[in-house]
């Protein structure tokens, strides 16, 4: 079955590899002033939490940047059985309609240029 692979934007990957640099610094920044203090443990651990995440983040986004494909974050089924009907179909769907008098004429021309104007 087909697969659509959703994925951020160039842009916005951009942007939030460069929010993840920074992130990241800081979070070095954090670590060299943190570690060699005598701080707490989890004060330590929230800090290279920190850290990491935002590695994470920031190469991921890089990896959307480099890549032809990208990494998706959302991959949806497509049903290959699903069909849209063609121009045709829906011209003769609707003289079917306007023959039953189940729309008016108004209606009919009114859909009629939409599905032309759709070609």
């Amino acid at each position: 079955m087909p697969k659509l692979r959703i994925r951020p934007s160039k842009p916005v990957s951009a942007l939030a590899a460069v929010v993840g640099i920074v992130f990241v610094i800081i979070g070095i920044y954090w670590a060299i002033n943190v570690f060699p203090s005598k701080a707490p443990w989890i004060d330590k651990a929230i800090i290279a939490l920190w850290t990491f995440v935002a590695a994470g983040i920031c190469l991921y986004h890089v990896a959307n940047i480099v890549s032809s494909r990208g990494v998706a974050n959302e991959v949806i089924d497509v049903d290959p059985t699903t069909s849209v009907p063609s121009a045709e179909q829906r011209l003769q769907r609707l003289m079917e309609l306007r023959a039953k008098q189940l729309i008016s004429e108004e209606e009919y021309q009114k859909q009629r240029t939409i599905v032309i104007n759709g070609i």
